[in-house]
């Protein structure tokens, strides 16, 4: 099960990168580009947490033994 938060926080990840090298340094691209790259990993632990829930909800629909 695969959720799209990962691929978010690759393009957030890309995209701050991007941003950074194009910005000036006191520039909105710069600001913009340090939100995007602190944003991606909380992103992915996001994703993180819906495949665990995932895991859980599949565990406790099957019936025990």
């Amino acid at each position: 099960m695969r959720n799209g938060a990962y691929t978010l926080a690759f393009f957030a990840a890309l995209g701050g990168l991007v941003l950074l090298m194009v910005g000036r340094s006191d520039g909105f691209e710069t600001a913009l580009g340090t939100v995007l790259l602190i944003v991606a990993p909380l992103l992915a632990g996001v994703g993180k947490i819906i495949d665990v829930l995932g895991y859980v909800q599949e565990g406790a629909a099957e019936p025990d033994e």
